[in-house]
């Protein structure tokens, strides 16, 4: 019997676990469960979801060594998942297994990537419960770095023009002298409803939700890495003739609005063993009711859904992970292939920030990006313009 058969039957016990886990009475539950660890044991099947799936069930059960133990066998195991036989594509949500009498089976599985997030999730709270918080928080930050591919709509393009209004202040100019992009907390933006993560994963909140509260400090700690920054997406140069966006974002139109072309290596970061990530995503507005009094959400409400109140603003946000850095601000250096195309100076930008900012780009050997300055139309003064400078 080959290791694909093994890991087959394996998967067909589990799952026949599972169906009846909940019809059961305790004592049938266990008498079940010990029949399904039986059936694997004999198997000699070394699938990190075996091992996941044994921590599970013993972390309810308080039986806290036997867990550790199993989830250390789950982590290890996920390190060298991409040789494995059992190594499904990072977006399918579906593993076929053929059985050992050739017929074919079709199990429902998460994408590979939520999985190993659920098994670094299982050790962090594991972690916590035997009073392990340092380890419980690397965990729970793996485990956040997983759950953080989440599929961009970029993924295809070669490049992506976004918008960013910016007030004159020390992080939009060390951006544009440093070639980088400040990311912040979420919790920085100005509205309070404008990532969901702050208002569900508060610790206190969530305590209401959990009989052992124990990992909610590591876990809560772990969100704490993820910055954001927020641009505009728009044919041709349509954002900028927005008067909403120069007043709320750069400065009541003093300030400026650059124009990137970001190359798709930027937006779509590999998987790496620093566990850092950043992506590009979509804002998706709704009015639908939001409850978040239950005990998970996905990362797409999470990060990067808003009130169909915002939907003028086309946002689309770079999500960054980054558990290795601690600074609420900081910048992401752009590669080679991103570029500044364009600057455009707010309608009451002065002089003197107009200057500076030009004479930053003077002693670049790149080439340097256009500069507008934004007008009124004169014979229907809600209408924008620009003029080149």
């Amino acid at each position: 019997m080959t290791d694909l058969d093994k890991f087959a039957i394996a998967l067909d016990s589990y799952i026949t676990y599972i169906r009846e886990h909940d019809k059961c009475s305790n004592e049938d539950r266990h008498n079940k469960y010990v029949e399904f660890q039986n059936t694997i044991e004999n198997l000699n099947c070394n699938d990190f979801r075996y091992y996941f799936y044994r921590a599970h069930y013993l972390n309810g059960q308080n039986r806290m060594d036997e867990a550790r133990y199993n989830i250390d066998k789950a982590v290890n195991l996920t390190k060298t998942i991409n040789n494995s036989f059992f190594a499904t594509d990072a977006n399918s949500s579906y593993l076929f297994a053929p059985t050992p009498n050739e017929s074919k089976f079709l199990v429902e599985l998460p994408p590979l990537k939520k999985q190993i997030a659920d098994v670094y999730s299982c050790a962090g709270e594991i972690y916590a419960k035997t009073g392990d918080e340092q380890t419980s928080l690397k965990y729970y930050q793996i485990a956040m770095y997983y759950d953080s591919f989440l599929k961009s709509e970029f993924e295809t393009q070669r490049t992506v023009t976004v918008f960013s209004f910016r007030r004159f202040n020390e992080y939009s100019l060390s951006d544009l002298i440093n070639n980088t992009i400040t990311v912040s907390p979420s919790v920085k933006m100005n509205d309070p409803l404008d990532s969901i993560i702050n208002l569900w994963g508060d610790e206190n909140k969530l305590a209401n939700q959990c009989e052992d509260k124990k990992h909610l400090k590591p876990m809560c700690a772990s969100f704490n890495y993820y910055r954001i920054r927020a641009f505009c997406l728009g044919k041709g140069n349509s954002p900028i003739k927005n008067i909403l966006m120069w007043s709320h974002y750069a400065g009541e139109h003093t300030g400026f609005c650059i124009k990137y072309k970001l190359s798709n290596h930027f937006i779509t970061q590999e998987e790496n063993q620093n566990h850092e990530h950043m992506y590009l995503k979509k804002i998706s507005y709704t009015n639908k009711k939001i409850d978040i009094s239950v005990p998970s959400i996905n990362s797409n409400l999470a990060f990067a859904t808003k009130k169909l109140d915002w939907k003028y603003e086309h946002e689309v946000r770079l999500i960054v992970y980054n558990p290795n850095k601690e600074e609420s601000f900081y910048g992401v250096t752009l590669d080679n292939e991103s570029e500044i195309d364009s600057i455009f100076f707010g309608y009451r930008c002065p002089d003197a920030t107009i200057n500076t900012i030009k004479n930053i780009f003077k002693r670049q050997t790149k080439s340097l990006p256009k500069f507008y300055k934004m007008t009124l139309d004169d014979k229907n003064i809600y209408k924008l313009k620009y003029i080149k400078i």
